[in-house]
């Protein structure tokens, strides 16, 4: 953080009063803390490509019949 930002800070906390004082601290650390979470993230979510799995299992049944066939047992 530069001095310039730093100097401009403090000129602000010494205007005011503890109690608004301690709500900024409070938000100070909470941004620290979500700064810390936010790093421990992948940037990116991984995308889920359900087509990369497209036909990786052998399947003995045809898959239309199979669901027709377990229709009928819940009937």
């Amino acid at each position: 953080m530069s001095t310039a930002i730093k100097a401009a800070i403090v000129e602000q906390l010494d205007g005011l009063d503890d109690y608004r004082q301690t709500e900024i601290l409070d938000f100070v650390e909470y941004i620290a803390a979500k700064s810390k979470t936010a790093s421990m993230t992948p940037p990116h979510p991984k995308v889920f490509d359900p087509m990369r799995y497209s036909g990786t299992v052998s399947w003995p049944v045809d898959g239309l019949a199979y669901q027709n066939a377990v229709r009928k047992e819940w009937e």
